[in-house]
């Protein structure tokens, strides 16, 4: 009996630590390079977008539109800099800087030198101003709301820009250090923002709010730490409600370590400092982000990484083993297809429960993509995520188009930008010309009491 109950006891483990690969599905949106891409919701609309900053084009700018369902539009331009390539980002941060309920967001001028607005008209309308030029490139933006006034400052090269009632002073104030990255939380929870920054010294440092709109001096978190890439990320590795900082810890040169931070946060301004794995010293690793993957309870570690040689690229998670032990032979290879990985993103893109992963080159092949997780959609019935069980056809069409529902629905034929070009009413099927539509691709949305639906669908 006691061998029988050992037995089922290691079976249980076994279970509950061995992770079966998750099918990804690979959807690209851009062949451009980026340095910095965000998911949000831009429009409003309660679906995840993507705002990209295009590093091989003067657009600079564009906005992947999310018609649902995880079908985005094409590019939509929010900042054309063709007539001055020199205004080109590298680096944008969203923020409602003037309290009006719609995303702003705040850009680095890397090649002029600046610090940028773009305010929102509640259209996506993006109109720029230059809040400071400093005279050299800024390698950071953030945003913080310092006074916690609902009006947002921003966060850039170690200076905050003072934000009056949804006016950005031009001034920058210094907050007493300067470096490549830096993340913004309340660490010591007396609800004030405060910082965190990878200094040019090449330590991680602490900014307390002193809740008077400024900081107290730094305080060092670890120093002598290596440089290479030092975006840090936020995140509560150990589920205990309190955001930690996450950190790649990984030099550019061959044969220099890969030790992955965790500083773990006890909510009282004070942080203790663990190495979470040793990564292949043949690979930079460019990013890494707190996110279950694979629906256990336990954050996984999804890491962006590059060959140091050939700059093959590659995302890696690392299977959380429990109590945050990560075993790095424990893992699943996400993509090689995209070279050259600078970030990863993680997040419920298409809204099926689960967390998908977004990532870009930063100047090889590959371009920008999501990788849709296929966990929960295995699992759970289709009307989950089909709620007016909709279907299309023919598929493609030439003339006409038959759309069918599972109960009364508004439905909508939209073009790959989300246009809308026809609606329909529909109690359950309906009929729809497309003859005069141009051959591509299009979309169609019904719109029902349970919910939203798309499908694709090719004009020949």
């Amino acid at each position: 009996m006691k061998k029988i109950l050992l037995l089922f006891i290691a079976i249980i483990s076994m279970t509950l630590f061995s992770h079966a690969q998750i099918p990804f599905i690979q959807f690209t949106l851009s062949n451009h390079a980026s340095r910095d891409t965000k998911i949000i919701d831009l429009d409003g609309d309660g679906k995840k977008d993507i705002v990209m900053v295009d590093r091989d084009s003067t657009t600079n700018v564009v906005w992947f539109r999310n018609l649902g369902s995880g079908v985005f539009s094409s590019a939509i331009i929010l900042f054309d800099c063709t007539s001055n390539p020199g205004d080109a980002s590298e680096n944008i941060a969203f923020a409602d800087f003037n309290h009006d309920g719609h995303p702003d967001f705040a850009a680095d001028g890397f090649y002029c030198q600046s610090v940028n607005k773009f305010m929102n008209d509640g259209s996506q309308n993006f109109t720029r101003s230059v809040v400071d030029h400093l005279g050299y490139s800024v390698q950071f933006i953030n945003t913080i709301d310092v006074n916690k006034d609902n009006y947002p400052e921003i966060l850039a090269e170690m200076h905050t820009y003072n934000n009056t009632l949804g006016v950005i002073d031009s001034n920058g104030v210094s907050i007493g250090a300067t470096g490549y990255s830096a993340v913004v939380n309340d660490f010591d929870g007396d609800t004030y923002p405060d910082i965190a920054v990878f200094t040019y010294g090449d330590e991680i440092e602490f900014l307390k709010n002193n809740g008077s709109g400024g900081f107290n001096s730094p305080q060092i978190i670890e120093s002598g730490l290596h440089f290479g890439y030092y975006d840090m990320t936020l995140g509560d590795l150990d589920g205990d409600g309190i955001k930690d900082i996450l950190y790649p810890s990984s030099d550019y040169f061959p044969g220099s370590p890969n030790i992955m931070k965790w500083y773990k946060s006890d909510g009282a301004g004070n942080f203790s400092i663990h190495n979470l794995m040793v990564v292949d010293t043949n690979y930079v690793v460019t990013n890494i982000v707190a996110a279950d993957i694979d629906n256990d309870g336990h954050k996984d570690i999804v890491a962006s990484m590059y060959d140091r040689v050939t700059y093959k690229g590659m995302i890696k998670v690392f299977w959380n083993q429990g109590s945050e032990v990560f075993d790095t032979s424990k893992y699943e290879v996400i993509t090689t297809a995209i070279d050259y990985t600078d970030f990863v993103r993680v997040d419920d893109i298409d809204g099926d429960g689960d967390q998908d992963i977004l990532t870009a080159t930063y100047g090889g092949s590959g371009g920008m993509a999501w990788f849709q997780n296929q966990l929960i959609p295995n699992k759970v019935d289709e009307s989950k995520f089909n709620p007016a069980n909709l279907a299309v056809y023919p598929n493609p069409a030439t003339d006409h188009l038959t759309i069918i529902s599972s109960e009364k629905a508004i439905i909508e034929i939209l073009n790959i930008e989300g246009q809308i070009i026809k609606t329909i009413s529909s109690d359950g099927k309906a009929n729809a010309d497309v003859s005069m539509l141009a051959r591509g691709m299009y979309f169609v949305k019904a719109k029902t009491e349970k919910g939203v639906a798309v499908k694709k669908f090719i004009k020949e």
